[in-house]
């Protein structure tokens, strides 16, 4: 996986821009099994692109602080099966919308940042 995020501070609002591209790629080769059928080889591929954008606004409250982030990303995938899998997958590729609202989480461990 790749990303790069830029982050603009606008006073007590920041806009994070993010850029995400990520691929898997599975591959096993044919062998005999244990009981001595032959398992034929396959490959799977999927790749995906993702675009968003987001902003963070801090708000003061009567106990601290409280910052909400919001934003929409566009997210582009493709599956590609070859061999055997091409039994059970169909190549296909496609786009999908998903909209944020919330408390800023660290994505290194998933907590809630302040």
């Amino acid at each position: 996986m790749l990303a790069l995020q830029g982050r603009a501070e606008l006073g007590t609002t920041a806009l994070i821009l993010r850029l995400g591209f990520s691929q898997f790629i599975d591959q096993q080769e044919a062998y005999i099994d244990g009981f001595g059928a032959m398992v034929p080889d396959q490959e799977i591929t999927q790749t995906e692109v993702d675009l968003g954008l987001s902003l963070e606004h801090g708000f003061e409250m009567r106990k601290g602080n409280l910052t909400i982030e919001w934003g929409a990303s566009g997210i582009w995938t493709s599956l590609e099966a070859d061999g055997v899998a091409t039994l059970y997958l169909a190549d296909r590729e496609g786009g999908r919308a998903r909209l944020n609202l919330g408390p800023p989480i660290n994505p290194m461990t998933g907590s809630r940042r302040a």
